[in-house]
């Protein structure tokens, strides 16, 4: 499963390999439009190949990425089109503000690059890269205009080595291969190993520290028994490559010292810092969150934002349909397993009686051996049509549906944050109130309440202000992609179901003709 294959026969795994990045086709990181190749599903032994079709949207085309299995778990390219090395970061500034200064007007405010990017990019184009994606850090996302913006990292997931396989302490760890541009790495491009405990450091770190992002959500802790499966792991590196790509390709998150603590930092370092407390007090600039201790119980927060009140019972409304959906593919998904399982009992029972009639009626014993062939080939066809629905449509609904609980979780951060604020000017209103009453005696030490409560009444309400800024920019980007990922999972549903149908049907199509053929010669046999 998730294999594609590529000319000249090799096969390789399935990447995360950002769209404008690009490398030679030989034993490297190859890229290809889905437009013009065609995909095989399932495995080498049995592939199955569906043309695939261009679809005209409005959308940027979606590219397909593949990595050769000799390297598939490593990022170096003898070729580096598309790649701006951190070295020619201060060159293409130059460049850019030159070209601020001499084409000046000419372009719409907010643009932030062209949609097409090809696996050549011109020298000069280097410039309007890096114009983009210092832009598309700015101005966040919206659903009417994507980022499109050349990316700081590459990165991918690679090869994992079990260690301690069978103990209670065993654990598994993959490669996690990083190309970056930004400045403030070491290097710009290394390898560095993390097992599952790590990332999820990293995941609950960034929740602590960005309490106005949608964070990323991570696979699932395992519940199976065997963690050391093969199968299971494959998928859990597949799954914690798209985790890591989505922090990676956040503006707000990309630049995070958090991150780069998990990229980059030494084995013992990383340890050492896993284990120490969170740092609190991250600059209001970085989306931080300023815990506070709060002794009385919060009441609910009074919403005083409309279009936060439409989104929530959106979030609300969708996830309910999106958990009835999934559950639903999931039945689906188990009866067409089980109808595949009568086809091949079918098909061995058709076989049974063209072998009973070989020796009375050798045209129906042929009738049947078609028939038995055709169930079978109607099974193999399901068995791909399944596997790929898996990973193509129900791996997606499933990781929707992840995102849709994580922008919760930050529209309740919000709310924490707005209840917080109410509290606190109900304590200066309250202690105003009792100050305007007669007999009040003025004191230091009622002053100095009196500027602790307004002191937190200015904190909670710049800290509400901000977390709602970021996350209103947070909710657009979210839609964004929904729309984006859910077509792409949508169209490949109706797509795999599409190519299984029309296979069925040529099935039945080539029986059909056998048996005319077969009539027409024997009624020519007859007449003569």
């Amino acid at each position: 499963r998730g294999q594609v294959e590529m000319e000249g026969g090799n096969t390789g795994l399935y990447s995360y390999v950002p769209s404008g990045w690009s490398a030679q086709q030989e034993g490297q990181i190859a890229t290809f439009s889905p437009t013009s190749a065609p995909i095989a599903y399932g495995s080498a032994s049995q592939p199955y190949h569906a043309d695939t079709f261009d679809e005209s949207t409005d959308e940027e085309e979606e590219e397909a990425h593949i990595v050769d299995a000799t390297a598939a778990h490593e990022t170096k390219s003898t070729g580096d089109e598309g790649w701006i090395s951190p070295d020619k970061v201060e060159e293409l500034e130059k460049q850019r503000d030159h070209t601020h200064h001499t084409e000046s007007g000419s372009a719409e405010d907010g643009m932030v690059a062209s949609s097409d990017h090809s696996e050549d990019n011109a020298p000069g184009d280097e410039a309007d890269d890096l114009q983009a994606h210092d832009k598309g850090k700015d101005i966040g996302s919206s659903g009417s205009r994507a980022e499109k913006y050349k990316p700081s990292f590459m990165i991918t997931v690679g090869d994992y080595e079990k260690h301690g396989e069978g103990g209670m302490k065993g654990y598994v760890s993959y490669k996690v291969n990083v190309k970056t541009t930004l400045v403030q790495y070491k290097q710009s491009e290394f390898v560095v190993e993390r097992r599952y405990s790590d990332f999820n450091w990293l995941h609950e770190r960034l929740k602590e520290s960005y309490k106005g992002c949608i964070i990323p959500p991570m696979p699932a802790k395992s519940v199976i028994q065997n963690r050391f499966d093969t199968t299971f792991i494959e998928t859990r590196r597949r799954e914690l490559g798209k985790f890591i790509k989505e922090v990676t390709e956040h503006p707000v998150l990309c630049s995070s010292d958090i991150l780069q603590t998990f990229l980059e930092a030494p084995a013992e370092a990383f340890a050492t810092e896993k284990t120490a407390k969170p740092q609190t007090g991250y600059t209001k600039k970085m989306f931080s969150w300023v815990s506070t201790t709060v002794t009385q119980q919060l009441s609910p927060a009074q919403e005083i934002d409309e279009w936060f009140s439409k989104k929530a019972a959106y979030l609300f409304a969708l996830e309910t349909k999106m958990v009835d959906l999934h559950r639903a593919s999931r039945a689906l998904t188990e009866k067409q397993n089980e109808l595949l399982l009568l086809h091949y009992d079918f098909s061995v029972a058709a076989t049974h009686v063209a072998a009973a009639e070989e020796e009375e009626d050798k045209d129906l014993s042929k009738h049947w051996t078609k028939m038995g062939d055709v169930s079978e080939q109607i099974r193999l066809f399901g068995q791909e049509s399944i596997a790929n629905q898996e990973i193509r449509f129900e791996e997606p609904l499933s990781s929707f549906l992840q995102h849709v609980l994580a922008a919760k979780e930050t529209m309740n951060n919000r709310l924490i944050a707005l209840a917080e604020f109410q509290a606190a000017e109900k304590r200066l209103q309250a202690f105003n109130e009792k100050k305007s009453k007669p007999g009040f005696k003025t004191s230091a030490a009622s002053d100095q309440s009196a500027e602790q409560l307004e002191k937190r009444v200015e904190e909670t309400k710049e800290e509400f202000e901000m977390i709602t800024s970021s996350l209103r920019k947070e909710i657009e980007r979210f839609e964004a992609a929904k729309a984006k990922d859910i077509r792409r999972a949508v169209r490949e549903y109706a797509k795999a179901n599409m190519d299984t149908t029309l296979q069925v049907a040529d099935q039945w199509k080539k029986m059909l003709n056998q048996i005319q053929t077969m009539n027409a010669a024997a009624a020519s046999n007859s007449s003569s």
